[in-house]
């Protein structure tokens, strides 16, 4: 079936269940360091721990001191820790997490140790990857608590280092957000994530924690498809509206073309997926199917 209009013709293609995903996401570099002290005041030394990466296949990277009077219940504990980690999905999905506490906590059991204790450390983040495609569903959320005796700071920049571009800067809470990320196939994408805090308590519990995440998503290959026709119809002067649904099993394997008032709709079977795509066509005013 062919489609052809007075003014001008575009073809669109949807493909269902045996679409074979060519792009993948994954990080090309993450370079991580953190380290801590933590110290309950019994009497005994401190506590000391570092972690570091430099490895581009490494996904993780974690630290952590901890200190405590006795084990158990009875007893007091203060530590300091923290993670870099990624985590890649299918392939086609990247989780990115940070994350960084200091605290102390003192026996809430009668008769249990609370001597006061101090953490304080620090991490460092940074993590790159290379844009798969032009866009990307892209998820974010920022958090950070600090209790009375502690205290710190966070700060995540995302950058498009081959735009010179800053596209994200986060200091403060950040109730999870999504959006999509803009960018060109090829670009350099990068994460910096600097946490540190600390305290010093005679007892109680107190913390500092700071903590956030990013997904990136590459989209499925109907909303690419959509993506698609859109900027084609948007480089029209005459330019038109794509909405797309998805249809109940039951119509045939054939593709039906109809004309409503200024709108054209198909309806495609294509396997396990069946797609109507409408789009309106202000001007249009012949249509040829043969």
């Amino acid at each position: 079936m062919r489609l052809r209009f007075a003014s001008w013709s575009f073809v669109v293609c949807f493909v269902g269940s045996g679409f074979v995903r060519g792009e993948t996401i994954t990080f090309s570099s993450h370079e991580a360091s953190g380290s801590g002290t933590a110290n309950v005041f019994d009497g005994g030394p401190p506590a000391f721990g570092s972690g570091t990466t430099f490895d581009a296949a490494d996904p993780e990277m974690h630290f952590g001191a901890l200190d405590w009077t006795q084990p158990g219940s009875l007893g007091a504990s203060a530590g300091a820790s923290g993670t870099s980690r990624i985590v890649a999905n299918d392939d086609d999905r990247m989780l990115v997490l940070v994350d960084f506490v200091a605290n102390y906590r003192g026996s809430l059991s009668p008769g249990g140790d609370n001597p006061g204790g101090m953490a304080e450390g620090e991490l460092s983040s940074v993590i790159e990857f290379i844009m798969p495609v032009d866009e990307l569903d892209w998820t974010y959320g920022f958090s950070t608590e600090a209790t009375i005796e502690f205290e710190g700071t966070a700060s995540v920049v995302f950058e498009n280092v081959t735009q010179a571009e800053t596209l994200l800067t986060l200091t403060e809470n950040t109730p999870f957000f999504e959006t999509t990320l803009s960018a060109t196939t090829g670009d350099l994408m990068r994460i910096t994530t600097m946490m540190s805090g600390g305290g010093n308590t005679p007892g109680g519990g107190r913390k500092y924690d700071a903590g956030f995440a990013m997904t990136f998503t590459i989209p499925e290959p109907g909303t690419l498809a959509v993506l698609a026709l859109g900027s084609l119809l948007a480089l029209r002067r005459r330019r038109g509206a794509v909405r797309q649904y998805w249809l109940r099993p039951g119509f045939d394997s054939r593709t039906r073309v109809v004309r409503s008032g200024e709108s054209q709709s198909t309806l495609t079977d294509s396997g396990s997926k069946r797609i109507e795509t409408v789009v309106d066509l202000p001007g249009s005013d012949s249509m040829v199917i043969e």
